[in-house]
């Protein structure tokens, strides 16, 4: 970049390249990004913080720089001159340019606010240009104000400690250099180097709660209350972020000490393990879970009662959102697909056992067989597969039939471990009256049948199989 002559010696210190240098590598080496040089993506939608975000990079960083612009299609005509407006300062400073055109609206999901869609939207954006061009960071423009402005948004929406830390510095490849600017300042440095930026007319909006809170709320403290209240805000962010820290390192053992093997479950565990834990373990437990699954935060209202409902008996089903549910009985507790409660291919099915050794699909379980001449006991590993032992003195033919229908023959016999969301799709395997097997419950049958030729059944789960299930 080529700066105006003679402006470095008018320049204040703090303004100067040598300070500001020092600074951008201040903040790199104690977010741990210094040492990751590389492609680097920057975020920039023209307005003043991303502006000042790429002249940092531009300046200071000795990898590729690649500008990746979101056009949103939600302000139309400003939208598409904050686009241009984008190109060509990334032209103008040598930079790669990368953008995307999408109408937000036409794709929020159900339930999601135009905030919350365009967020999910640009992000999903910026991970795929990391991808692509091999990034070793994405850096976003976040400042000061916005943690504070976002610690007061959560607090007022009734998060809890976790929600108060405001936006992480360092989230996986996402990096936030200006976390410790204040918006103020960095309009001073683009000003006083004699750079643009764009102006979005929707910030001025007070309609939108995030404005009212950056152009009412805040300065309405600081007026009347307290001077520093925005510092205060940011301050306490990063009390709370160590809070957060040791949180998650403590949530993180409790999901790996509580793990079981429940087929087709996104997590499972057993509601011993839950209410062995106190109510402020908890709520480190389930927070790590989503936080693997990459969930939606709960809120402290819709954590306290999921918290609440672990108390009682019975079971019970708790919506995480669309694409999770939580389900509760036969002393489990799963995070599980809501396809599998609703979509279920499994039909009564005879199958014929031809040749020595075969495999077939039934609904989402695949099932090897094996012919053998003795085999003593049933297991179920740890791998979450499932034996049996099938006499051939009772014909080379079973039918499989799911849990819940009236041809398993099951309607007299409770059956206490098969959790009730898996019923519709869990396999019983018989041969008319005389022999049954119920994985997880056991072998029934009318008789004791030793020695002679038997097939071994062996059962694991298809997890891809609810995959495209609409």
């Amino acid at each position: 970049m080529v700066e105006m002559k003679g402006l470095e010696k008018q320049l204040p210190y703090e303004l100067s390249l040598p300070y500001l240098r020092d600074q951008f590598w201040a903040v790199a080496r104690k977010q741990g990004w210094a040492e990751k040089i590389g492609p680097a993506v920057v975020a920039v939608s023209g307005g003043s913080d991303s502006v000042a975000l790429l002249w940092f990079f531009v300046q200071f960083w000795p990898g590729k720089v690649i500008v990746a612009h979101l056009e949103h299609g939600i302000r139309e005509r400003s939208s598409i001159e904050d686009a241009a407006f984008v190109k060509k300062l990334a032209e103008a400073w040598g930079c790669e340019f990368e953008i995307e055109h999408v109408v937000v609206p036409r794709l929020l999901r159900k339930g999601e606010s135009l905030e919350e869609g365009a967020r999910r939207v640009r992000y999903d954006f910026f991970e795929q240009i990391a991808a692509s061009e091999g990034a070793t960071v994405v850096a976003l423009g976040h400042t000061a104000d916005d943690i504070a402005e976002t610690l007061l948004f959560n607090l007022c929406r009734g998060s809890g400690p976790f929600g108060l830390v405001g936006i992480p510095e360092v989230r996986g490849q996402f990096i936030r250099p200006l976390s410790g600017w204040w918006r103020e300042d960095l309009r001073r440095l683009l000003q006083a180097r004699g750079i643009c930026w764009r102006e979005d007319p929707t910030n001025l909006d007070t309609t939108y709660v995030r404005n009212r809170i950056r152009h009412e709320i805040i300065p309405l403290l600081e007026r009347t209350i307290n001077s520093s209240t925005r510092q205060h805000f940011v301050d306490f962010a990063q009390d709370m972020q160590e809070f957060r820290r040791r949180e998650e390192k403590q949530g993180e053992l409790l999901v790996q000490w509580g793990k079981e093997n429940v087929p087709f479950s996104m997590y499972g565990t057993t509601l011993s393990f839950v209410r062995s834990l106190s109510e402020q373990e908890q709520a480190w437990f389930i927070r790590a879970i989503g936080r693997n699954l990459s969930l939606k935060t709960l809120t402290r209202n819709r954590l306290t009662s999921l918290i609440a409902t672990l108390k009682t008996s019975g079971r019970w089903l708790f919506q995480w959102e669309n694409k999770a549910f939580i389900c509760c009985g036969s002393g489990f507790m799963v995070w599980i697909n809501p396809k599998l409660l609703y979509n279920t291919h499994a039909i009564s099915k005879e199958i014929v056992f031809k040749g020595d050794r075969g495999v077939f699909l039934w609904g989402y379980w695949k099932v090897h067989w094996e012919k053998k001449q003795h085999f003593s006991g049933s297991l179920t590993s740890s791998t979450g597969r499932f034996q049996e032992a099938f006499p051939l003195e009772l014909g080379s033919s079973l039918i499989v039939s799911p849990a819940d229908s009236e041809s398993s023959s099951l309607k007299n016999r409770k059956m206490k471990k098969i959790p009730w969301w898996l019923q519709k799709i869990w396999p019983v395997f018989s041969k008319s009256e005389k022999w049954q097997w119920i994985p997880f419950e056991g072998t029934f049958s009318d008789k004791a049948y030793h020695g002679g030729a038997q097939i071994i059944l062996r059962l694991e789960p298809v997890a891809s199989a609810l995959e495209g299930v609409q």
